[in-house]
């Protein structure tokens, strides 16, 4: 049955998951790992071709694979989590500085609700 909710978003998945949800009942740990990296590459790629196609017309920018790690990290987990400025972010970002990405975070009120948990400015530092 479970099979039925492959390729399901957002309110369709939900309410997948309402209905089939108590027949089926909780998926185990290791399948809960295996979804979470489907769905993080899925996000790492996309932040990938949003860092490509906001920066492709920057003189100097650095190319997404060279990016600093943390930097890449705090991308895709602000894009995991929904992203509100995307072009704002990725220019931040391209020169390759951490420091330069806090102030885009720190300004925003919508990601710093999150910060508290996420720590991403402190990951930056």
């Amino acid at each position: 049955m479970c099979h039925k909710a492959a390729g399901l978003k957002s309110s369709q998945a939900r309410k997948f998951v309402q209905v089939y949800g108590p027949m089926v009942g909780e998926i185990s740990h290791r399948q809960q790992i295996r979804l979470f990296e489907i769905s993080y590459r899925i996000k790492r790629d996309e932040t990938g071709r949003s860092y490509l196609r906001n920066t492709k017309n920057q003189q100097g920018a650095t190319p997404w694979h060279l990016l600093n790690q943390k930097i890449r990290d705090v991308l895709v987990d602000i894009y995991y989590q929904g992203t509100t400025h995307a072009e704002i972010l990725c220019l931040a970002a391209m020169d390759n500085d951490e420091s330069k990405l806090i102030s885009p975070i720190s300004s925003n009120a919508y990601y710093m609700t999150f910060e508290s948990s996420r720590k991403r400015i402190r990951y930056l530092k």
